[in-house]
């Protein structure tokens, strides 16, 4: 059957539960990375997600530390990313 964002938002809370860190591969654009991240980070897990445009890592120790992560991102992708993921908290601080 069709699997949406929800069934895997869903299974991804599972593994982010059990995880002890993340590794993380985002295009600039994907809701459900940054998902996992959120769940990681507000967890008090650490989280390196490598920004594939930017051919970057970056390291996520608290949940603050993602508006790093988000400022290097598509604007448009991110602001969308924000409105959908309810992270209003920190579009005005994004880079």
């Amino acid at each position: 059957g069709a699997r949406g964002f929800d069934f895997y938002s869903t299974k991804d809370r599972v593994m982010a539960d059990t995880a002890e860190y993340g590794l993380m591969l985002w295009d600039g654009k994907s809701k459900g990375t940054i998902n996992n991240v959120v769940n990681l980070s507000r967890d008090g897990k650490p989280v390196v997600v490598y920004v594939a445009p930017k051919k970057q890592f970056l390291t996520v120790k608290a949940f603050d530390d993602l508006r790093g992560v988000l400022a290097q991102g598509e604007t448009e992708s991110v602001e969308r990313v924000v409105s959908e993921l309810q992270l209003e908290g920190l579009e005005h601080r994004i880079a």
